[in-house]
């Protein structure tokens, strides 16, 4: 009985190393610059006298207090300006450092030379590979400064997952004037979640600020399982596409219904332009567009940031997602 209790016990112990469980926090914080005059910075904030050092770590301590209370084990952040933002983090968080599995020891950022905010990382596992995937559209309209896909390879001899990291063309300029630009982002990310599926890459998370709400995501007529999305690899500027990539979305439930609330409040309200996807080897746990006083007004809507003034925070929700893993 001793015998067969012990290895009962073996095998639970086997499964837990290689079943994990990871929480995700995905944020755009909207144009986060540092107190540095580069130049680069948007027309607002060069021309605020309000915004400077003081200003800069203000909202620095707001974002770590927020960090703290979202306790994910890996948070990527949407519009940084540069890596040393990143250092800032860390060194604010000191505080966390004497519990050992709660430190964020690794990260990364990835923008390209003409863009003036990009993406960061930090993770509390071992980023052990990451590179920047850009479009390069051949049309007869002039390619717009977009953000790259960046690609981030996370974990240890007991589980890992790629991550791809995306913040697509904005709707600035008009919806469907820009859509086509969204479209060859969509193309990046197609190709190169149906490149891990044939190498056999089974955990696979997209995630970030889309600029597209889910419901204008393509979806098979045929599909049976509501939370299921399709990723377009488009050939040419007529957006005919060659093959298609099947991810879940977080914001269907189980019965098909939409997760409330939604990410982002625009013209009195929701849309889900945030974003996380899985494969299907990932299993979704737990997700939520999260709601705090912190970084929100009384009625529970994002409160974006004012330079003149200084208060707020984000005109974006944070999504927080529970998945779990399996090598």
């Amino acid at each position: 009985m001793k015998k067969f209790f012990c290895m009962i016990l073996a095998f639970f112990m086997s499964f837990c190393l290689w079943c994990k469980n990871i929480k995700l926090v995905s944020w755009n914080v909207e144009t986060f610059f540092d107190g540095e005059t580069s130049g680069n910075e948007y027309s607002e904030f060069l021309k605020s006298e309000k915004w400077n050092e003081n200003a800069y770590k203000k909202r620095l301590s707001k974002l770590c207090e927020a960090i703290k209370i979202l306790d994910a084990d890996v948070c990527v952040f949407i519009e940084l300006e540069n890596q040393d933002i990143l250092y800032d983090i860390s060194n604010q968080l000191q505080d966390m450092s004497w519990k050992r599995n709660k430190v964020y020891k690794f990260s990364c950022f990835g923008k390209n030379v003409d863009s003036s905010i990009g993406c960061g990382v930090m993770s509390r596992f071992k980023i052990r590979d990451f590179s920047v995937h850009n479009v390069v559209a051949k049309n007869d309209k002039t390619q717009p400064s977009m953000r790259p896909v960046m690609k981030v390879f996370i974990g240890d001899e007991n589980f890992e997952f790629n991550l791809y990291v995306n913040h697509w063309k904005s709707m600035s300029g008009g919806k469907k004037e820009t859509e086509i630009w969204r479209n060859w982002q969509e193309s990046v990310l197609a190709f190169l979640i149906d490149e891990d599926i044939k190498s056999g890459k089974k955990n696979v998370i997209a995630c970030g600020d889309f600029n597209r709400d889910i419901s204008d995501f393509f979806r098979e007529r045929a599909f049976s399982k509501p939370s299921l999305v399709s990723l377009r690899h488009f050939v040419n500027q007529k957006m005919d596409y060659d093959f298609t990539v099947n991810v879940n979305s977080c914001w269907y439930s189980e019965n098909g219904e939409k997760i409330e609330p939604g990410s982002y409040y625009y013209k009195n309200e929701w849309s889900r332009i945030d974003n996380i996807f899985v494969t299907d080897e990932v299993k979704i746990l737990e997700f939520n567009a999260i709601q705090n006083n912190l970084w929100c007004t009384e009625e529970g809507l994002p409160e974006r940031y004012k330079i003149y003034t200084g208060e707020g925070f984000s005109d974006h929700l944070p999504l927080v997602c529970t998945f779990e893993v399996n090598n």
